[in-house]
């Protein structure tokens, strides 16, 4: 008898195709066949490497093959229009991720087209499907606060993007972009109340210019009406105080969806006299959050057991939507909040809310992102592998400055904009974890620098992402006999816990295998990148920075301590020993002179400057630049080693795939960062010597980023 499950394949496989990837596997009647990205090892790795599920890199071919019934598209929303064309034509079903396109007129064609092809065409807008919104929409069909008199709907969220990049992201390529992308959400949270709605006024603040020359508006305040009911949207995009609520003010009462922190609470009349209505007001308000904060935990604990519960917050959003948007197809009906018709009316919004924006004006003499190819041209002496990243920028200008001939393999040439690329460097676009792309980037190459690393949430992801592919990568520098494979490793490897300085000789953590599972994969790579030299002579040099602080880096290091936001954080123990950091400048200029260096080859170096300043000193001097006060908290290494057992306990019930580690206290204690390091065979060595002084440390790692950060 024929399979009568729909058969299901996800395009694309970024950050949130987990979600989408839980969804059907939670749906009896839904089949995951086929997983399509340009990227196949990300699409391989999203499926972990499934026998059952074919890895495709063209749609075109998955259309021809798989067969398929529905089709999540989760890329790019600038690519949504062209490749959502070519699915319905193809007589498929699909389900977009918000937005359904990034033009009103494109979301209008798809669903004419949709209609002609006789196929469904769903839009995820998740967060109208969160706890807390689904708990007001309910009370207000109920009228239970009566005609509408307010709502004023509130998103605040850093987006990491505008800082770091990439930074030719559709979302950032014009000012208005952004509210296709971001401001949907706002929009579907009102349009899910309102119906309709006239946009009155737009006005932007703290503008700033990204690399590329293009503004980004970082607040926005939208005042708008329908009927009666006057409406306020206002969003951020810096670091700050996140806040993403809907609150709703009504004849009777007031009722909020805090969507953030996953809880509902309205402020309705009782019928008690005076003082003891406002007890029960507040009472209640309070008793609603204790309440629906040990539903979330609990919705969270059990996901982990099985797939019925649906998880966090975000993730509960996600699913909830997503079987909305399958209710739709089965359904197909125009009134579904999943619906493209409701998508549809979400962009003519969108499009009235940027004809009154106030005027923008690009910055002049814009930048452009740099040029790159994709065979070698330049005759360079160094591959630096990872020069998009905080250190690589800092080297491949520190190279530039010294006339070494450069070629820089990258995956994005927009994070380099506004780095000056002189003609002794050239950029190679591709990945160092493909074999053919190495083959032509090491083609006259000397010295190969590796800063690149990947992320994982076990340790044998980790080892597929990042260990295999630099032990791969080595050989093949091996096989074109280059004379210098620098390799930048991790202190987090090391026994941080002891008082004692640890030497340049000092190996591994001894304890390593229950650390994180990040310093134990750096601590397997190093081993064997050392291996290879003990063995067959591969000229390995390894450089371990600590705390790398500077200008580009983040303000809110994790060396530092554990940070929620800007505005709070919990030191690693007390936070009044002195901890380990060292410049970025000081970081490049000790690889540069690696370069040449006699004698190094099968040694490993720390690069720290001397230990003077603690953590509670760090957040001193950026409360100093900050002109405002960072709330702190000390942590208790049992209490966190306790939790961390917890969570392993049910990872190892439910077989996570990071239960072979065992959490350890040992761990916890080392990111206190009590060691001090013994730099001498670095500034011997390699003839380096990193800056010292205390107030330069302060100046140059604290007071500067931090100016950088508040600079618009």
């Amino acid at each position: 008898m024929a399979n009568p499950n729909l058969r299901a394949a996800i395009l694309g496989a970024g950050f949130i195709s987990k979600h989408h990837l839980r969804a059907i596997q939670r749906k009896n009647n839904v089949d995951l066949v086929a997983v399509c990205d340009l990227n196949e090892q990300a699409a391989s790795q999203l499926v972990q490497n499934s026998n059952t599920i074919k890895i495709y890199t063209s749609l075109n071919k998955m259309l021809e093959e798989a067969d398929l019934d529905v089709i999540h598209v989760l890329t790019q929303p600038d690519s949504h229009y062209v490749l959502g064309k070519a699915i319905i034509n193809a007589g498929c079903n699909v389900i977009f991720e918000k937005p359904v396109t990034v033009d009103l007129d494109q979301a209008i064609e798809l669903s004419q087209v949709a209609e002609e092809k006789n196929v469904a065409v769903a839009v995820s807008h998740n967060f109208i499907f969160s706890r807390p919104y689904l708990q007001l929409t309910k009370l207000l069909k109920k009228g239970g606060l009566g005609p509408i008199k307010t709502i004023r709907i509130v998103w605040k969220k850093t987006l990491p993007q505008i800082t770091s990049g990439p930074f030719d992201l559709w979302m950032l390529r014009k000012p208005e972009n952004i509210l296709f992308e971001t401001g949907s959400h706002a929009v579907s949270e009102l349009l899910a109340i309102v119906g309709q709605t006239e946009i009155l006024e737009v006005v932007t603040n703290r503008s700033k210019i990204l690399p590329t020359g293009t503004v980004f508006h970082q607040s926005w305040s939208i005042s708008a009406k329908s009927g009666q009911t006057l409406i306020t949207i206002d969003t951020s995009f810096d670091m700050g105080y996140e806040q993403h609520f809907v609150e709703v003010e009504g004849t009777f009462g007031i009722a909020k969806a805090d969507i953030e922190n996953d809880v509902f609470y309205s402020e309705l009349p009782t019928g008690r006299m005076y003082d003891s209505e406002r007890l029960h007001v507040n009472t209640r308000a309070g008793l609603a959050r204790i309440k629906q904060a040990m539903k979330t935990y609990f919705s969270y604990a059990t996901s982990k057991f099985n797939n019925l519960s649906t998880g966090g917050p975000f993730e509960t959003s996600v699913l909830n939507s997503i079987d909305n948007c399958y209710e739709h197809i089965f359904q197909n009906s125009p009134c579904n909040n999943s619906s493209i018709e409701f998508a549809i009316s979400i962009a003519k919004v969108v499009e009235s809310i940027q004809t009154k924006m106030p005027v923008t004006i690009s910055s002049e003499n814009m930048p452009t992102t740099p040029t790159t190819v994709s065979k070698p041209i330049l005759d360079a002496k160094v591959l630096i592998v990872g020069a998009t990243g905080f250190i690589g920028k800092k080297l491949l200008m520190e190279l530039q400055e010294k006339n070494i001939t450069v070629r820089a393999l990258i995956r994005n040439a927009s994070s380099l904009v506004g780095v000056a690329i002189s003609k002794n460097t050239e950029l190679m676009l591709g990945d160092y974890r493909n074999e053919s792309i190495i083959e032509d980037a090491l083609y006259g190459i000397e010295v190969v620098i590796h800063l690149a690393v990947a992320h994982s949430t076990s340790l044998s992801g980790y080892l597929k992402a990042d260990s295999d592919p630099t032990i791969k990568f080595a050989r093949l520098c091996q096989k074109h006999n280059i004379k210098r494979f620098i390799y930048a490793g991790t202190i987090d490897s090391l026994n941080l816990s002891k008082s004692t300085a640890i030497r340049e000789i000092d190996s591994v953590d001894r304890k390593i295998k229950r650390r994180n599972n990040y310093a134990h994969s750096k601590a397997i790579t190093e081993t064997r990148l050392n291996d290879l030299y003990l063995k067959e002579k591969f000229p390995i040099v390894i450089l371990r920075p600590a705390i790398v602080l500077g200008v580009g880096g983040p303000v809110t290091h994790v060396g530092v301590a554990s940070w929620f936001d800007l505005g709070h954080c919990a030191y690693w123990g007390t936070g009044s020993n002195k901890i380990p950091i060292i410049l970025v400048d000081d970081v490049a200029k000790a690889m540069a002179l690696a370069i040449d260096a006699k004698g190094i080859d099968g040694k490993t170096y720390n690069l720290s400057s001397p230990s003077c300043i603690s953590a509670k000193e760090y957040v001193q001097e950026v409360e100093r630049i900050l002109g405002s006060k960072i709330v702190t908290s000390s942590s208790n290494t049992y209490k966190l080693y306790f939790m961390d057992m917890f969570k392993w306990i049910i990872k190892v019930i439910v077989g996570h795939p990071d239960k072979s580690r065992i959490p350890s206290l040992h761990d916890w204690n080392c990111r206190k960062q009590i060691s001090g390091f013994d730099t001498e065979q670095a500034e011997t060595d390699l003839k380096w010597k990193p800056i010292s002084d205390k107030n330069i440390l302060i100046k140059k790692g604290i007071h500067e980023p931090t100016i950088a950060f508040l600079d618009p």
